[in-house]
């Protein structure tokens, strides 16, 4: 069995979790237990991942069966645990999501985060066999995905992102500049000196935004570049449902991804 679940993230970690093994968490306020996120992870109640930022993440679900043989050549920090799954209920989501937005308790059953998939697998206690896949290559690839699309289109956009890098930076400074000095000016002199280069800078960005948008091949480019990103983005977790009594292979759940430090080495007194 095996699934592909996204999810996106304002918080910076992403979860995969069972809501049966974190009901406590989802009934309680995100501010009283987020700073406690990872002490859960790695008491096996969920599984953490964080690449250092916000934005979005394909989980690739593999349970009781191979991860494939290409997707293993590419994993990268891999880590072993266990995770808890007692219902049968397997989410991906932002941490932030790992909440519901009632006043009454919710039962495990009745829990779907926001902005997240699911799928359901048998109930039980996962050794867990989880790394990243290696982005190395995929700005390459993307390029080759987007120059068999549309040549043309390829080009132009690169032309369109060099004219918008430029663009993006005139008006980084120049509306810093702009809304300092009309902010200070009780007068609107500086609004009505400020305001033609305003309107010229939006009028810039509409032409570009438009343009690019209609010149032929650059959607399909765009497109095709995209899907490869998707194809090779991502981390794979391997779950392997354990017997009745089976001990893990390891007994503590698993926190992963760049955005994590290694934990210190304990060091003897």
């Amino acid at each position: 069995m095996r699934a592909e679940l996204r999810c996106i993230t304002d918080a910076g970690v992403f979860t995969l979790f069972d809501p049966g093994a974190v009901l406590h968490l989802i009934n309680t306020p995100y501010d009283r237990w987020f700073d406690r996120l990872d002490d859960e992870a790695r008491a096996g109640k969920l599984i953490a991942y964080s690449y250092g930022g916000d934005g979005d993440m394909l989980f690739r679900v593999f349970v009781d069966e191979p991860v494939p043989a290409e997707l293993e050549a590419r994993g990268t920090g891999r880590v072993e645990g266990v995770l808890e799954v007692p219902t049968g209920r397997l989410f991906a989501a932002g941490m932030e999501y790992l909440q519901h937005d009632g006043r009454v308790d919710v039962a495990a059953a009745q829990f779907q985060p926001k902005h997240g998939e699911g799928m359901t697998l048998p109930a039980g206690r996962y050794a867990v066999t989880a790394f990243d896949l290696d982005s190395e290559g995929v700005d390459d690839a993307r390029a080759a995905a987007a120059e068999a699309a549309s040549a043309g289109g390829a080009r132009a956009n690169r032309r369109f992102g060099a004219v918008a890098g430029c663009l993006g930076l005139v008006t980084l400074i120049g509306g810093g500049v702009a809304l300092a000095l009309i902010a200070a000016d009780s007068s609107g002199e500086a609004w009505a000196f400020f305001k033609p280069w305003i309107l010229g800078v939006a009028a810039a960005w509409a032409v570009l935004i438009t343009a690019r948008r209609r010149w032929p091949g650059t959607r399909a480019a765009s497109a095709a570049a995209d899907q490869v990103e998707e194809a090779l983005a991502g981390a794979a977790v391997h779950l392997r449902r354990l017997g009745e009594g089976e001990a893990p292979p390891v007994a503590r759940g698993c926190v992963f991804g760049d955005g994590y430090a290694p934990a210190p080495a304990k060091t003897s007194a």
